[in-house]
């Protein structure tokens, strides 16, 4: 019974997004709320992790050693803190980008993290939340809403992307400052 149900919603919800051309949305404001910081994401990841192999090995950094379930914890929180702090409004959802406060300070402490590597990360847990906001306003609607990104340049995913990006830049440029006069300690001592 319950797979039915199932099935059933999910092809319901597949009709309804059928029923929308793709031109609808590609030409409204989510491509520029949701399609532009796709393809800057893309690009900082290619442009991070280089195909050359030492650069690669020295840039993966925190997928390989102690910090990949860092990372990953990081993210799922950013994520998850996001979907439970978000309300809806006559404007549209709202929630807590936690990303703006991680992954500068991460680039503050650590001088292997590269700041640019915010904005993907940043990009991400927003795109999970608002993809999920997006769920429950169809659910509550009664249809398929497929709004995400549809605030354009004022959407959260264009903003805070680029608002946690530029706060790493910022505090990596005084991560190292600080270091260069002592006041943080690295693994090799207070250098």
């Amino acid at each position: 019974m319950i797979f039915w149900l199932f099935k059933n919603t999910i092809h319901y919800q597949w009709l309804a997004i059928q029923e929308q051309p793709l031109v609808v949305y590609l030409e409204g404001p989510g491509l520029y709320g949701a399609g532009i910081p796709f393809l800057v994401s893309l690009l900082i990841l290619l442009w991070v992790f280089r195909l050359s192999p030492g650069r690669v090995h020295q840039r993966m950094w925190f997928l390989t050693n102690e910090h990949g379930p860092i990372l990953v914890g990081l993210l799922l929180a950013c994520a998850v803190i996001g979907s439970y702090s978000s309300y809806w409004t006559a404007v549209g959802c709202h929630l807590l980008n936690v990303g703006l406060f991680f992954w500068p300070v991460w680039a503050l402490i650590d001088r292997n993290f590269h700041p640019l590597l915010a904005y993907p990360l940043s990009y991400l847990a927003l795109l999970f939340d608002d993809v999920f906001a997006a769920g429950q306003y169809g659910h509550w609607a009664g249809n398929f809403w497929f709004g995400v990104g549809g605030a354009g340049f004022h959407d959260g995913l264009f903003i805070g992307t680029l608002t946690a990006c530029g706060l790493a830049i910022i505090c990596a440029g005084l991560g190292t400052v600080a270091r260069k006069n002592g006041l943080l300690i690295t693994d090799e001592g207070v250098s």
